[in-house]
């Protein structure tokens, strides 16, 4: 068994038949720039979003309780606290994502 083993690793590993694998390999692979572009275009309308509902929410939280419009202050500071819970994620994640790389390629 142990021979067996011995002659599998000199054929694969010690003959590089198997290519070490190199992190940086993939960074010209085609449609990369097309999933970067579509994931800059899914921040852009999320940030669109979370404006609309901090504009909603402060205009929910003032007109709502004079049109009758019962527990509107509350259902208002939830969409404006809610547009910058969204605003915050996405400002941050491509900041995170890039140091989750920057410290897990160093290790």
């Amino acid at each position: 068994m142990l021979l067996i083993a011995q002659r599998l690793y000199s054929t694969v590993i010690a003959d590089d038949i198997v290519p070490p694998l190199d992190p940086t390999q993939g960074k010209d692979a085609p449609g990369l720039t097309g999933l970067a572009k579509l994931m800059n275009n899914l921040a852009v309308y999320a940030l669109y979003i979370a404006v609309i509902s901090v504009i909603l929410g402060i205009v929910i939280a003032v007109a709502g309780p004079r049109i009758g419009f019962h527990h509107a202050k509350a259902l208002g500071v939830g969409g404006v606290v809610g547009g910058f819970v969204i605003g915050i994620v996405v400002a941050l994640s491509r900041t995170t994502v890039l140091s989750g790389y920057d410290w897990f390629a160093t290790a």
